[in-house]
């Protein structure tokens, strides 16, 4: 990589490793990087809107899907690859949510738990295909 981080989140889209977020000498980054294993190369794409520590990540379609991370947000992000712009989509928990578990099966995204100042006992379904809506599975 570029430049060195912890807790930064990476999930493939297409062909390719994005690694987005993290955190370095004191800092939540907005960076977002590329690596290309066929030319084995490293690229910078758009930045994260906000600073996003301890996020998840999942790649679908032509889009990644940044899931939590940092102190007080009020969206999750979505990057396009086709624009390579990121934009703000809702999110079910303002404020601090890190490290939730965030996985795809399918066309839906899972966001398990996490920290949000106690420990976070949601589980989180994103159907962002085609609508786009957090739908809560159990109470906190």
């Amino acid at each position: 990589m570029m430049d060195a981080r912890t807790v930064a989140a990476a999930a493939t889209l297409g062909d390719k490793v994005y690694v987005v977020g993290g955190y370095r000498d004191g800092q939540e980054l907005r960076t977002c990087a590329v690596y290309d294993p066929i030319e084995d190369e490293w690229s910078e794409c758009a930045p994260l809107i906000a600073g996003r520590s301890g996020l998840g990540l999942v790649g679908l379609g032509d889009r990644l899907y940044a899931i939590g991370g940092g102190g007080f947000l009020g969206f999750n992000e979505r990057y396009d690859a086709r624009t390579g712009q990121w934009t703000a989509i809702e999110t079910p928990l303002t404020g601090m949510w890190q490290s939730p578990g965030v996985a795809l099966q399918g066309t839906t995204i899972y966001a398990v738990g996490g920290w949000s100042r106690d420990y976070v006992s949601l589980n989180m379904v994103f159907r962002p295909l085609p609508f786009q809506i957090f739908i809560p599975s159990t109470e906190r």
